[in-house]
């Protein structure tokens, strides 16, 4: 599975929201390979991924959500991930590496400065996702 950065955070606070009923298809039917095996290898990539696949925004490979930001905004959010985790584009780990690293090194305040003009922040789903992150897997780590 390919993931951009900052979708490594989103992926925890999905709700079934979305901008349009493919997208939320698209979201849940990711997030459900990555719960239904936990060795999963995810490739981290810049611009569009797995989960952009689905999107509306998604022009070209390129992010065109005004709401978010747009691909400028976005990279930027990819940017401070890859920091915070000391990961880059082209790596690989498994969801329980993600899990892992996630949980030690980014905490529900840090998603203030990290996503702090996304709309889906306000929220709180994605701060709420952090918390249970233990939960993510339903007991298969």
């Amino acid at each position: 599975m390919r993931l951009r950065l900052h979708h490594l955070l989103c992926i925890f606070g999905f709700r079934g929201l979305g901008y349009d009923e493919k997208f939320i298809k698209g979201m849940e039917r990711v997030i459900q390979k990555i719960k239904d095996n936990p060795t999963l290898e995810i490739e981290l990539i810049e611009g569009c991924d797995d989960i952009c696949a689905a999107c509306p925004f998604n022009i070209n490979g390129l992010c065109e959500n005004e709401a978010v930001g747009g691909e400028e905004r976005v990279r930027e959010r990819d940017s401070q991930v890859a920091g915070r985790l000391d990961l880059k584009a082209e790596d690989i780990l498994t969801i329980k590496e993600v899990l892992d690293s996630v949980k030690k090194k980014i905490k529900p305040g840090d998603l203030s400065v990290i996503c702090k003009d996304c709309p889906w922040l306000k929220m709180g789903y994605c701060a709420e996702g952090l918390k249970k992150i233990d939960d993510f897997l339903g007991g298969k780590r």
